[in-house]
């Protein structure tokens, strides 16, 4: 039985290599009867319609908040044409990341800056904020303020392909002036033809119209190595004032109409203190200038205020020089005869 058993084992351990080969053929051309058989068994495809859409999910295109260590805020050329402002900086002041110090609306706050536009960063003054032009410092506009602000007024909106804003980091690369961060017009470098727009709007008030023209012309040259173009802009913007809107054209609030002497119960003398008015408007401020007389306290010619005191007359003075007396219904306070005794019988003031 050992011997049997031996026997067993030495014949499968000594397998003649020809029948190896044997098996090994039928198991392989087993396995290509069984792939063929799973080809011949799978359906065919149609080839794929030249107009079917393609929807890519991924891509490599280069972004700048991919590569930067910064974030930055762009906008395009596109953005700045289709939102229909005349000044560019009137478009970059509505992002959050800057504030409207010097813009359209509020440029002549101070001299030398009227029709200014100029950027605030982070609300931390123009003069902390630089402005580049293709990567390089631009000449600065608003001469009597700080001297160093560019005003954005002076780059063509239609040659501008992009600007990018950084808030962060830059005053290591550029100095103190860039501590709030750097704004960077792209200028198109390749423009080649004429492009002529134009564009006209007005309120629905009938007022603050806005007129616009451009003209830009552009070659290149030198198998494209060389580029040559000229740009020219006008713009115009109509004056508007509150008065001309319902909401704000009547000034409506609380004055004070009653003081409560010392000593009075409980602090209160039983009159109201302020009494609600509609159109309320200065006496102490005029377009052109006015005249404040100070007549005789007794005769009281322009009338007496809650307090007894006379009311001061005041006359405006008129495009043609002359003065005429200020009109209305005067209330609230008249001057006291201590304030009255530290200012001079007549006094102008411009405005």
């Amino acid at each position: 039985m050992k011997s049997g058993r031996s026997g067993l084992l030495l014949s499968s351990a000594f397998i003649p290599a020809a029948a190896l080969r044997g098996a090994a053929g039928l198991s392989a051309l087993a396995l290509m009867c069984g792939t063929a058989y799973a080809q011949d068994a799978a359906p065919e495809t149609a080839p794929a319609d030249a107009g079917e859409a393609i929807v890519v999910t991924g891509s490599r295109i280069a972004v700048p908040n991919l590569q930067s260590a910064n974030p930055v805020a762009i906008l395009t050329g596109e953005q700045v044409f289709s939102s229909g402002n005349l000044s560019v900086g009137d478009q970059l002041n509505e992002l959050p990341q800057l504030r409207s110090n010097y813009s359209q609306a509020n440029s002549t706050r101070f001299l030398g800056t009227r029709g200014l536009n100029l950027l605030d960063l982070r609300g931390l003054g123009t003069s902390r904020t630089l402005v580049l032009v293709n990567g390089r410092r631009h000449v600065g506009s608003d001469v009597l303020v700080n001297a160093v602000s560019v005003d954005v007024n002076t780059i063509p909106a239609d040659l501008i392909e992009r600007v990018d804003i950084v808030t962060g980091g830059a005053s290591a690369v550029y100095g103190s002036d860039a501590i709030s961060g750097v704004v960077n017009f792209i200028l198109k470098d390749d423009f080649d033809g004429v492009s002529v727009r134009g564009q006209n709007g007005i309120s629905n008030y009938g007022d603050a119209g806005k007129q616009f023209v451009s003209v830009v012309a552009g070659k290149n040259f030198s198998e494209g190595r060389g580029n040559i173009t000229l740009a020219a802009e006008y713009s115009h913007s109509d004056d508007f004032y509150a008065s001309g809107r319902p909401g704000l054209r009547n000034n409506r609030g609380w004055v004070t109409t009653d003081t409560d002497p010392g000593g009075t119960p409980n602090g209160s003398d039983g009159v109201f203190d302020r009494t609600f008015y509609n159109d309320i408007r200065s006496a102490t401020i005029s377009l052109g200038g006015m005249v404040a007389a100070y007549g005789n306290p007794n005769s009281a010619l322009c009338g007496r205020g809650s307090n007894g005191s006379a009311f001061t007359c005041n006359y405006q003075f008129q495009p043609d020089g002359s003065l005429v007396p200020q009109t209305g219904s005067a209330s609230a306070l008249a001057p006291t005869a201590a304030s009255l005794a530290a200012t001079a019988p007549a006094t102008a003031k411009a405005a």
